[in-house]
């Protein structure tokens, strides 16, 4: 019996290189439209046994990423999903390029004070969301391989970091933002539009849910690399590499 996996992101530029290297692995590729989105299906071989890859670009925002991973839990029954993509740094050592593997989410936007506390979700009784711990450890061990594997000079060499993400529906561009997360939570690593949705999704089907989030930027900072250059160049091809050495490992 094949395992179903679902792959989302936010951007296409994000999982293309993930869905190329799928397509050109697969015997079958299909297609399915629904609510604006391309569900692509593949089949392909791993040490592990046959899967069934599920990829979608969700689009941006946590309305929208929830809508794909619901989507792809539901209609397609995976049976894990994956989240990819570029993130802004919220840590004073992590640079762009770098890689954060999700331990737990919350999303920083949440505010129904005064029945919860400040970011607590109603109904959920808590702000974090806590992520699959085997398969955060599995991705942190692929993803220094993976980096090291493409890393060309002279980009500088990679650090890989598991800890905290937090998700709200505004694009960080202002450092006062960003100190202000870390005032919440200095334990913060990387800040989003989505991770945190997709978490609450998978919680409630009860689904293992790993994120990889390649950081594009300190938020308040300008990065010295164009984005969509970062995003084609090194961040797409890493998680691409991230992934077959996910699946291919032993």
């Amino acid at each position: 019996m094949k395992t179903k996996i679902g792959i989302l992101s936010a951007l296409d530029g994000e999982i293309e290189s993930i869905q190329k290297y799928l397509k050109s692995h697969s015997r079958n590729v299909e297609e399915t439209r629904l609510a604006g989105r391309i569900y692509q299906t593949t089949s392909i071989q791993s040490p592990r046994g046959p899967l069934e890859v599920v990829s979608v670009v969700g689009g941006w925002g946590k309305v929208a990423s929830a809508v794909a991973a619901t989507t792809l839990l539901a209609k397609f029954n995976v049976e894990q999903l994956l989240f990819w993509g570029v993130a802004g740094s919220c840590s004073r050592i992590l640079k762009p390029g770098d890689v954060v593997i999700g331990d737990r989410c919350m999303q920083y936007d949440v505010d129904a004070r005064p029945f919860v506390g400040l970011g607590e979700l109603p109904f959920v009784g808590r702000p974090w969301l806590e992520l699959d711990v085997g398969l955060s450890e599995e991705l942190s061990q692929v993803a220094g391989v993976a980096a090291e594997t493409l890393r060309k000079d002279p980009r500088p060499r990679a650090s890989i970091a598991l800890g905290p993400i937090v998700s709200g529906d505004q694009f960080l561009s202002r450092l006062e933002q960003g100190e202000s997360l870390l005032q919440r939570d200095p334990s913060i690593l990387a800040a989003d539009m989505e991770s945190a949705a997709v978490a609450q999704v998978c919680a409630e089907f009860g689904v293992p849910f790993g994120v990889v989030r390649v950081i594009s930027d300190r938020i308040g900072l300008k990065p010295s690399e164009s984005f969509r250059s970062f995003l084609s160049q090194w961040a797409s091809p890493l998680c691409a590499e991230m992934f077959k050495q996910w699946i291919y490992r032993t």
